[in-house]
Order: C-alpha cells, then sequence, then structure tokens
C-alpha cells in the first residue's frame, strides 16, 4: 500500500488488536478465484457505468431490470466464493457445491437479465413460462443462502420470515392476516416483481450505493485510511486527551465512507483504542468512544451509512438534500462527544499526546489534498443531483492524482487488491438491499403493510407526539435482531403513512427513524456495536455498553429536536434553524457536564448538581418555553448549589 507521510514515531505504535472481523469470515483465495473475482468486479463496475452514464452499450441490457439482474449474476455470485458454508467449514479453497452454486447464482442472473424485456412487456410477472418461473424460484433460494453467509443468522432469520410470510399469512391472527399466496406466486413476485428483489431497494444498490462503496475502496486503497488518520492526529493530539478526541476525527471520518459501525470499529478500533488505553482512559471508556464514533458516522455526510441511500429513492429527492438535511444533527453529534471526552479528560488529568508522536501539518497537508479534493468535486457533483455518476467520476479523479504522485502509485498487484476488496464489501451490502427486497415484497403481496399502517394509525389516533413515541420504541425493538437496513423499511412503509397528514416534513420523519432505528447498535441488551468495540479493548461488557449510551445522548434526543424543529435538518429557512441549534448546544453540553462531572470555568461538579445539569440540560436541548423554563430553573438551582458549596470550603 502507498505511504502518504513519514515521521519517525507514530501515534498510533501499538500493533492492532486482533478480533474475529468480517474479515475472518472470508476464504483465503488462490490466484486463480482473485483473477475471477476481479473480473467479475471489473465486469459489474462497466454494467454500472455503462447504466449510471447512460451510454447504451449492451442493447437488451439497458433495461433497468437487465441490469440489476446482471448485478444479481455478478456481485451476488461472489457470496459463494467469499464467504463458507458455516463458521466450521474450510476457509482454504472453494468446495464444488460453492462453485456450484456460484455458477447457478450468475446463470440465473444472466437468463433473466436476457429476458428482461419479454418480463416486462408479456406480464410474465403475473404468468410466467416455467422456465422464468424455474428461474425466480432459483434466484429466491441463493439470495437466502447469500444472505444466510454474508449477514448472519440473525440477519437471516428475520429476512426468512418475511420472506416467507405470504406462505402462512392466511394463518396469522389478527391484523397480522393477510393474503396467502402459494411458492411458485411468492417466489415469481419476488424476483420478476419491481416491488421485490429488483426493486426499491435494489434499484438503490445499483444506482448510488454500488458507486459509492466503490469510491470508498478506491479512497482506502490509495492511502486516504493513514491520511485521515495523521490528520486527525495533528489537529486534536496536543489537545487535552488528545487520544480520545483523536479517535473521534478518525472513527468519524472512516464512518461516513464505510458506513458500517462494526467494520469501522474493528478497523480504526484495533489501533485507536490501544492509543487511548496507554493515555490513561480506562478500557471500558476507550472501547465506548470508539463505539459512539463508529456509530456516528452512518450518519456523516458526505458518504452516509447504507440506509440514507435508499431516501431519494423512497422520497423523490436528491441525495444531496439527504447529504445536507444531515450535516447540522451529525455535527451536533459529534460536539456532544467532543464535550463529553473532554470533561472526562479534565475530571482524571488526561494530558494530549506527545508532541514527537504528532505529524507534522506539512507532511499531513501535502498526504490530505488529494482525498480532500475528490470529496469535494464528489460533493459538487452531489450538487448537480448526479448522485449516480458523482462517486465514479471522484474515484477516476483520485485514481489519476495518486498515480501522478510517486508516494502513492498503485501498482498492478494494488489495483487487483482494490478490486477484491471492493467486492468483498459489494457482495455483503448487496445480499442485505437484495434481502430488503423480500421485507417490501412481502407487506405488498400481503397488504400486511396496509393493515398494520391503519391499526397503528387508529392506535395513536391524531396524537403525532404518541405515534413518534410508538415508531421509537418499535425501532428499538426491531434493530435487536434485525438489520438497520430492514428495520427503516419496515417503519417507512407501517408508520409514514400515518404521519403523511402531519405538519412535520417528510424528510425530517425519515431522519427520525433512520437515527432511531441505529439506536440499537449501542443500546443493551444487544447493542453489537458496543460489544465489538468491547471485545476489542478487552473491557466489561456492560459497562462499556452503559458507558456508550451516556457519551451518546445526544443520539437520542437529536431525532425529537429536529422533528420539533424540522429547521435543524434544513426543512425551512435557515433562520429558524438558529434558535434550536443554539438552544441544543447550550442543553447538551449542560448534560454532558452533569454526566462527567464537570463544566467550564466552574470545575468539578458534585453531588445533587450532576443530576441537575443532566435533567435541566435535557429539556433545554429542546426550543419550546415549557420545557426550557424549567430546565433553566433546574440549571440555576444547580450552578446556585455549587456556589454555596465553593463559598463553603473557602
Amino acid at each position: 500500500m502507498p505511504e502518504n507521510s513519514q515521521r519517525s514515531e507514530p501515534l498510533i505504535d501499538n500493533p492492532p488488536v486482533e478480533v474475529e472481523s468480517e474479515e475472518t469470515r472470508h476464504r483465503t483465495l488462490n490466484s486463480f478465484w482473485r483473477v475471477v473475482v476481479a473480473v467479475v468486479i471489473s465486469l459489474a463496475l462497466l454494467l454500472a457505468v455503462n447504466n449510471v452514464f447512460a451510454l447504451r452499450l449492451l442493447g437488451p441490457l439497458n433495461w433497468d431490470s437487465a441490469y440489476l439482474y446482471c448485478l444479481f449474476a455478478t456481485i451476488l455470485s461472489l457470496a459463494f466464493i467469499f464467504y463458507p458454508a458455516t463458521q466450521n467449514s474450510s476457509k482454504e479453497g472453494v468446495p464444488w457445491y460453492d462453485v456450484l452454486l456460484f455458477g447457478a447464482t450468475f446463470a440465473t442472473g444472466a437468463f433473466l437479465a436476457s429476458q428482461a424485456y419479454n418480463i416486462f412487456t408479456q406480464g410474465w410477472e403475473f404468468a410466467p413460462p416455467v422456465s422464468i418461473g424455474v428461474a425466480s424460484i432459483v434466484l429466491c433460494l441463493v439470495v437466502i443462502e447469500a444472505l444466510r453467509r454474508c449477514g448472519g443468522l440473525g440477519v437471516f432469520l428475520s429476512f426468512l420470515f418475511f420472506a416467507a410470510y405470504p406462505l402462512f399469512a392466511g394463518f396469522m391472527p389478527g391484523i397480522l392476516e393477510g393474503s396467502q399466496r402459494s411458492v411458485w406466486d411468492t417466489a415469481v413476485s419476488y424476483a420478476l416483481g419491481t416491488g421485490g428483489l429488483i426493486g426499491m431497494a435494489s434499484q438503490a444498490f445499483g444506482g448510488i450505493v454500488l458507486s459509492f462503496m466503490f469510491f470508498g475502496a478506491v479512497l482506502l486503497a490509495t492511502g486516504g485510511g493513514k491520511a485521515f488518520m495523521d490528520f486527525a492526529a495533528a489537529l486534536m493530539g496536543n489537545r487535552r486527551g488528545g487520544a480520545a478526541k483523536v479517535s473521534i476525527v478518525t472513527s468519524s471520518l472512516f464512518g461516513m465512507l464505510s458506513g458500517s459501525a462494526i467494520s469501522n470499529i474493528i478497523t480504526t478500533g484495533s489501533m485507536t483504542i490501544p492509543a487511548m488505553k496507554k493515555a490513561g482512559y480506562s478500557d471500558h471508556f476507550a472501547a465506548a468512544v470508539e463505539a459512539s464514533a463508529s456509530n456516528g458516522g452512518s450518519v456523516t455526510p458526505p458518504v452516509m451509512g447504507v440506509v440514507a441511500f435508499l431516501m431519494p429513492v423512497i422520497l423523490g429527492v436528491t441525495y444531496f438534500e439527504v447529504v445536507l438535511a444531515a450535516a447540522i444533527p451529525a455535527a451536533l453529534f459529534y460536539i456532544c462527544l467532543f464535550l463529553q471526552v473532554h470533561f472526562y479528560s479534565e475530571v482524571h488529568d488526561i494530558k494530549g499526546v506527545e508532541a514527537s508522536q504528532i505529524p507534522s501539518w506539512n507532511s499531513v497537508l501535502k498526504a490530505i489534498w488529494p482525498y480532500v479534493f475528490s470529496l469535494l468535486v464528489l460533493m459538487y457533483f452531489l450538487y448537480l443531483g448526479l448522485e449516480g455518476r458523482a462517486p465514479l467520476i471522484a474515484s477516476a479523479i483520485l485514481l489519476v492524482i495518486t498515480m501522478l504522485r510517486k508516494s502513492t502509485r498503485l501498482r498492478g498487484e494494488d489495483f487487483f487488491e482494490l478490486l477484491v476488496d471492493a467486492g468483498k464489501t459489494l457482495t455483503m451490502i448487496m445480499a442485505i438491499f437484495a434481502g430488503v427486497g423480500f421485507v417490501i415484497g412481502s407487506f405488498t403481496l400481503t397488504g400486511l403493510g396496509h393493515s398494520l399502517a391503519h391499526e397503528i394509525g387508529v392506535l395513536a389516533g391524531d396524537n403525532v407526539p404518541l405515534l413518534l413515541a410508538l415508531c421509537a420504541a418499535a425501532a428499538f425493538i426491531l434493530g435487536m435482531g434485525m438489520e438497520g437496513v430492514a428495520v427503516y423499511i419496515f417503519l417507512v412503509i407501517v408508520v409514514v403513512p400515518v404521519l403523511a397528514d402531519s405538519e412535520i416534513p417528510p424528510l425530517a420523519i425519515h431522519l427520525y427513524l433512520l437515527y432511531w432505528g441505529l439506536t440499537s447498535m449501542l443500546t443493551p441488551p444487544v447493542c453489537m456495536g458496543s460489544y465489538t468495540a468491547a471485545m476489542v479493548a478487552r473491557a466489561d461488557f456492560n459497562k462499556t455498553a452503559i458507558q456508550a449510551v451516556r457519551l451518546s445522548i445526544a443520539w437520542y434526543l437529536l431525532p425529537i429536536a429536529f422533528v420539533v424543529s424540522p429547521a435543524m435538518v434544513l426543512q425551512g429557512p435557515l433562520i429558524e434553524a438558529v434558535h434550536p441549534i443554539v438552544s441544543f448546544l447550550v442543553g447538551i453540553a449542560l448534560v454532558s457536564g452533569g454526566f462527567e462531572g464537570y463544566f467550564f470555568k466552574i470545575g468539578r461538579l458534585v453531588g445533587i448538581q450532576r443530576p441537575l445539569f443532566v435533567i435541566g440540560g435535557g429539556l433545554v436541548c429542546f426550543p419550546l418555553w415549557w420545557t426550557q423554563a424549567p430546565g433553566m430553573a433546574l440549571i440555576a438551582i444547580g450552578f446556585a448549589v455549587n456556589l454555596m458549596s465553593r463559598r463553603a470550603l473557602s
């Protein structure tokens, strides 16, 4: 890999902590299969370029559905090359049955792609020939198996339930009863209908996600990861509690590119967590910082988590609008995280990093400018509304720049590795997005979505706050066992129709669903983000989870704040956002001080002062007189108690 800067004593000089990661689940491929993967991913990228840039070079394959079937043939088929059948299966070599599954998936996708025009024009979605029906069943089966391998048992079971629901919907009680279908009709609807496997989720993957994930792979392959980490070290390393602040900046930058909190925790946390522990942070606090910062990357522009890519498709807006809307809440979340780390460092007297371990700004700026420039290019084309083309153009420009610089020039084997690494990421994400097609298709086939939306509307009536509270609770519960994308889609189908007549702008509602759908990454009892970080830090899991919730308190308050004041997500005049933003900043600073027992100028907070600051600050976060008035009263009492305590001591 290319080196981007030089320094004699690195800030993060600990060897990465080994932990079971996404990488360890992959097979070790020999040269033949690595060539196959590189060729298949290259073909998928060429198909994407043809589709996104509307080149129309492939005749009958220019149909959007044909393009999506081609992605099943290319990208999804690699699930059986990368992922062994079970955890105990050998990770050396590809067994014959996986070669067969790879070939079956490729052939089925290619066959359906060649028939896409007839499927659309001949009404085969409703009455297909036997060959097309059999291909539909095969496609559904290989998607389910790919989900099992790529997503893990929990994700597999949740998607399998929705996939099979039409087969027993007629036997379900009460509002869960729906129209029952045969195996044939269900598989045909899933595979051929635009509300199933080639529906909204796959369209988002083929139109936006593939391009963005490839851009992230290019950025990391050309040395962007090291450049961003050095930038974080130069920016925050010499400040109080510098190691934790470096972790926050690094994880936010990585997270906005990877879109996966778990992979972010493993990638950056294996280096930043040991550095924080060395600086004086406890094991569980270091793990909680990494978990919180990595989870925040999922909502940080310009490259957010994969859920955000569905919003433009559902809402009919540009991805740039989603990016702008998400910017202020993401910034407020990280400000809260910085405040808590700073206050903790003050209480525990944790200094910054030694100057000899911090890279010079000269070397940092020389290394990072190509990546910053590529991100600016990305934002410019997003502004133009070319969200599918923007990351591909930015990737091409970044590759050209890095090839012109000796320190970042990629060799032939580096390009090869780039394609293989991109294939691993794209395979897992496509399997999950394809699985979302089962969720959407199941609700459509059975009519369950309409029934649930109606019953929730009856339950909540016109009480929008109650409906939002039910939505938050549902998101949290579903997030314990379902992939975040599936949680979001479920709530969009069931809850959004009920909120359609409210005064809350649709984009604010969708961001509300996104935030609450991701809370389960940090909140006990499941909290996979906290669990992964605790493994990396070798810390107590329960302490890590509780600390992560405290550090991420803004995550739980922000969704409420921006549905109360949609201007915070730019759904209204910008001037209207000033009061809620200032209120939230003041409130969250007070909450952070209460949690950590320290506040600016007045120093330590003890006894009753801390809960007064936490509760009062929480009420101040919302720009409503009936919350801010009692909140300010509690804060005033807290300051008074602090002043009397200091006078008594003096």
